[in-house]
């Protein structure tokens, strides 16, 4: 590998904190961990390796959580998953994304302030879903993981939504990575966002996304069931007003 030692720090900070959002709030990703990381290192590295990391960690954070998971819903945005890292991957590598960023901001908000209220006033009825509807959601939350790390905020609130436990919203939003990443590592490869060295580095990570991942689960039992559900939408609110107020 031809990293230098500063490089090599993003690896470590990446794979200790991918490992603990991972377990505890998967939408703080793209939220919180790739905005700082990207004002220290480039953008197209810190997005290759938040994916690499996110890879590995699934291999140890799947039993962390085993059979905890809500499977109703997987058969349907699983697959939607796949075509949105396609177009996601597409529009990362080729196309400006100011409009699109303005549509997700835009989107996230008028989510989350319905949920709030429905939560609020104890509401929280979950919803019928369709087959359409279930492919929709997941091509939506393919995109956004694809090009921004995010997804786990599609796939957050929209488990929110079905009243949810916080265990079962992490425990079904894990498993949709562990069905999707690789085939997003192979498509950032492809698109020459993730490099060979990236999955050696990444896999020499292991122990720090291990102990990541090992002290988000201890925080995530600690969190009370409604401040769990608050601090998702909280989150949300906050990544959509940053889309929707930059500049460019």
């Amino acid at each position: 590998m031809d990293y230098t030692a500063h490089q090599l720090l993003a690896f470590g900070i990446t794979a200790f904190f991918v490992g603990f959002l991972k377990t505890t709030f998967s939408s703080g990703i793209g939220i919180l961990l790739v905005p700082i990381m990207i004002m220290f290192w480039p953008t197209r590295f810190i997005i290759g390796i938040v994916a690499v990391i996110m890879w590995v960690t699934d291999f140890f954070a799947i039993p962390m959580f085993w059979k905890q998971w809500e499977s109703r819903f997987l058969r349907y945005l699983v697959p939607g998953f796949y075509i949105g890292i396609i177009i996601g991957v597409y529009w990362l590598v080729t196309l400006p994304d100011f409009w699109l960023r303005k549509g997700i901001g835009l989107t996230c908000v008028l989510f989350a302030v319905v949920l709030f209220w429905r939560e609020a006033r104890g509401e929280m009825k979950p919803p019928p879903i369709s087959l359409p509807a279930g492919v929709g959601i997941g091509v939506g939350g393919g995109i956004i993981s694809a090009m921004f790390h995010s997804g786990g905020l599609v796939l957050s609130l929209f488990f929110v939504s079905q009243g949810m436990s916080k265990t079962a919203i992490v425990a079904s939003i894990l498993v949709v990575w562990f069905c999707v990443n690789p085939f997003k590592v192979a498509s950032l490869w492809y698109g020459g966002i993730v490099q060979t060295p990236m999955l050696v580095a990444g896999a020499l990570a292991f122990p720090l996304a291990w102990a990541g991942s090992w002290c988000g689960k201890q925080t995530l039992h600690k969190i009370p069931q409604k401040g769990f559900t608050y601090i998702l939408l909280l989150l949300s609110l906050i990544t959509a007003l940053r889309l929707l107020l930059e500049a460019n």
